[in-house]
């Protein structure tokens, strides 16, 4: 099974991307792979067998860029090689991708009908090319129209030299997590860096969840925005929801608290929130459950109150 992560930043990305992808080697792997944006430019290092050997690649071919995406490869599409392995290129274009598509077969006849070149065996070019092909304006409006002709299961991440200050997750069946550091949260720095995951309607509903499930200050898994401890320096307070809110370009209204405190529901309440709601597991206090509006089982459950509200 392949692993993928993508970094945008205020320091290199190479370094932390190797770090990253040295958490997923449990799930096997036989290549690996980054890609980095720095100056209008894309560049990429690969290498066959353990990180280390791409590590060691990077000590004579270092990579600058505080975006990028990274690779765990496990073939499914080709032998393991350099040629084969993530991240994939079509001119500003990189991709790296975890499932199958099950029409690559039929979407790279037609590609090459049309004159486009495949350098690898793999089915993930394949999305690269219809990326780099796209007439859309902006990187999310490329991806849309791509992933519309792709039939399978993936979670791909999408870098491009022409949009350095966004990376583009899309997901179908395979899951996509996007994290939000502690030190951007601090500043709100944010802007529009997060653009969300090609999956979800628009009007989705985003939860704030005070637990710190992750080492980053916030966690969205798909249409999910949750919020840690550490991320809101404590106490989340209203004013903080609200910034933070802004910061996305959320409607508080659109949104929903699940607290482990009556701090948590009060703040929730008091941002203007559709809803403040505990968990069963990991679980409050029993005494808790009471405050709030709802006590569900978990956060799926969650959206599916949401939407029948």
């Amino acid at each position: 099974m392949c692993g993928i992560v993508g970094i945008l930043g205020h320091h290199e990305a190479a370094p932390t991307l190797v770090e990253a992808l040295k958490r997923l080697e449990y799930r096997g792997y036989d290549s690996a792979g980054i890609a980095t944006v720095e100056d209008g430019a894309l560049n990429r290092r690969r290498a066959v067998g353990k990180l280390v050997n791409l590590s060691d690649l990077l000590v004579h071919e270092p990579l600058s860029g505080k975006s990028g995406i990274g690779h765990t490869r496990w073939a499914t599409h080709g032998a393991p090689s350099v040629t084969n392995a993530h991240p994939h290129k079509s001119g500003p274009v990189a991709v790296v991708h975890n499932g199958i598509f099950d029409n690559a077969s039929d979407l790279r006849a037609r590609l090459t009908a049309d004159g486009v070149v495949f350098l690898s065996e793999t089915d993930t070019e394949v999305l690269a090319h219809l990326i780099g092909r796209s007439e859309a304006d902006t990187l999310e409006g490329k991806v849309r129209e791509a992933v519309g002709q792709i039939e399978g299961t993936y979670g791909v991440a999408v870098l491009h030299a022409d949009f350095p200050d966004r990376i583009v997750v899309a997901r179908n069946g395979s899951p996509v997590v996007l994290g939000i550091g502690v030190a951007v949260l601090g500043g709100l720095g944010l802007g529009k860096v997060m653009t969300g995951v090609i999956d979800k309607p628009v009007q989705s509903w985003w939860v704030f969840w005070p637990y710190a499930l992750t080492g980053a200050g916030v966690i969205a898994h798909f249409d999910f925005i949750a919020g840690s401890d550490s991320g809101f320096g404590g106490k989340p307070a209203p004013g903080q929801l609200l910034a933070f809110a802004e910061a996305l370009d959320l409607d508080p209204s659109r949104c929903a608290m699940v607290g482990d405190s009556p701090h948590d529901l009060d703040a929730g309440r008091a941002a203007g929130m559709a809803c403040v709601a505990v968990l069963t597991g990991p679980g409050p206090a029993d005494d808790l459950r009471p405050l709030a509006d709802v006590v569900l089982p978990d956060i799926g459950h969650l959206r599916a109150w949401l939407d029948a509200r």
